[in-house]
């Protein structure tokens, strides 16, 4: 399994929701505009719709306090993948829709299912990392927060911070040295 391409399956998993999300929801669709939910690398300025920026990927807490025994067991490493979701839209108004839909989304649906299906609609590279062994095909639970403006630039933006974990990737296998 590679962490990359488990990193790359949450983030094409929430993606896939929070989309899903906005075309089913009733106040999104008054506004006649498409559906849009894009990943970006932080700091590129997305324009329209939901974005998910990468923040952060840190091994899960439980799995570093854990006993050194257990520690020892292990044959996966658990990590927290940490997005940053915002909603940008030329009226503040539909801005604001989008985080409402979201927060609805997540809430709805605590666990994130792994790994995600791949869509007809989806580019090749994304189909590549659905399909690829990445995560372990159990669910991730979703922690959601409030962003408080002096934690980010974007935060003028309505926006969320979602954490995904515990997300397994199998540990490399030990080769004494001789």
């Amino acid at each position: 399994m590679s962490l990359s391409i488990a990193v790359g399956q949450v983030t094409l998993a929430l993606r896939d929701m929070l989309f899903d999300a906005l075309v089913a929801d009733p106040g999104w669709q008054l506004t006649g505009l498409p559906a849009a939910v894009q990943v970006q690398p932080y700091s590129v300025i997305s324009g329209q719709g939901l974005t998910l920026w990468m923040v952060g990927i840190d091994p899960d807490a439980s799995a570093a306090n854990a006993a050194p025994a257990r520690r020892a067991r292990e044959t996966t490493v658990p990590y927290e993948v940490t997005l940053l979701l915002t909603a940008e839209s030329d009226l503040p108004l539909f801005a604001h829709l989008m985080i409402g839909v979201a927060v609805e989304a997540l809430s709805k649906s605590p666990l994130l299912p792994m790994p995600p299906e791949a869509r007809p609609t989806d580019r090749a590279i994304e189909a590549a990392i659905k399909v690829a062994s990445g995560a372990a095909a159990t669910p991730l639970r979703l922690i959601v927060e409030a962003v408080k403006p002096a934690e980010f630039a974007f935060a003028r933006l309505p926006a969320l911070m979602v954490r995904a974990g515990p997300l397994r990737v199998a540990t490399p296998a030990v080769v004494p040295i001789r």
